[in-house]
């Protein structure tokens, strides 16, 4: 009993505030995953990664919204999905700029709204197929041979 009597102390020496009890790395855990049920944020995180030695240039919110609206994972949502106010192009602008998450990287130049150190994830569809064959099967048949044949 005496136990629970010192924690209830410490809970009202802190305005019954809970949430000063949590550590932080939970709370990033928690936002994380409260933010994952985000549509535009779920697709952004399969279509960008952070990447700080990137060399390509810092991508603008317009920029960004409009990848993931011609994305494969936007294409498959459902249209009830799609037509909701919360996943209009304003309103992605808006959320990345203003989450907590993207706190960190966003950006304001010559009026345009920029993430920092976010690229584009390579597309696993785009593998460039070498032919690693000595023998290039169209140079080795000729016109005339086919025809004749």
């Amino acid at each position: 009993m005496n136990i629970l009597l010192s924690y209830v102390r410490k809970l009202r020496e802190k305005n019954y505030k809970i949430e000063s009890f949590v550590p932080e790395v939970i709370r990033e855990r928690s936002d994380l995953y409260c933010n994952e049920s985000i549509v535009c944020f779920s697709i952004f995180r399969q279509l960008f990664e952070y990447d700080e030695n990137t060399k390509v240039p810092d991508s603008t919110l317009k920029q960004i919204v409009d990848t993931i609206y011609a994305s494969d994972q936007w294409y498959l949502q459902p249209t009830s999905v799609k037509r909701l106010k919360e996943n209009g192009k304003e309103a992605m602008k808006n959320f990345f700029a203003t989450a907590p998450y993207f706190e960190p990287y966003y950006y304001e130049k010559d009026r345009q709204k920029f993430l920092r150190n976010f690229r584009r994830k390579p597309d696993e569809d785009e593998q460039t197929i070498t032919n690693e064959s000595n023998f290039d099967l169209i140079s080795e048949v000729s016109t005339e041979d086919f025809l004749n044949a």
